[in-house]
């Protein structure tokens, strides 16, 4: 019997003002601005859990139709941000207007 392997951890980062400049901007804008990321001061952690899955478009419709319980952002939107990890394993991909963008993100660790 094969073993299957987990899927990596999720966390969702999303804008916490919405009044932050980057707000539902599209990955364009942030590089219009003279910056190679996202600013990781604007943005907090909504969910940090296991999901079933790694496929970003799977994630993007969970945290659309179907949110976890541990969730506590908005739908999944433009200029949010997904972290996949493992380990010392961690991939950031931004929401942008047409599917995601695999970006560079140092998060502002929590605590």
């Amino acid at each position: 019997m094969a073993n299957k392997r987990a899927a990596k951890r999720c966390r969702i980062y999303q804008i916490d003002r919405v009044d932050s400049e980057f707000a539902f901007r599209e990955y364009g804008y942030v590089l219009s601005k003279g910056i190679s990321a996202p600013p990781s001061d604007v943005y907090k952690v909504v969910f940090d859990g296991q999901l079933k899955t790694e496929e970003l478009e799977k994630i993007f419709e969970i945290f659309n139709i179907a949110h976890p319980k541990e969730f506590s952002g908005h739908s999944l939107s433009v200029s949010d941000i997904i972290e996949l990890y493992e380990n010392d394993n961690r991939s950031f991909y931004y929401c942008d207007i047409f599917g995601f963008k695999e970006i560079s993100f140092t998060p502002i660790e929590n605590g």
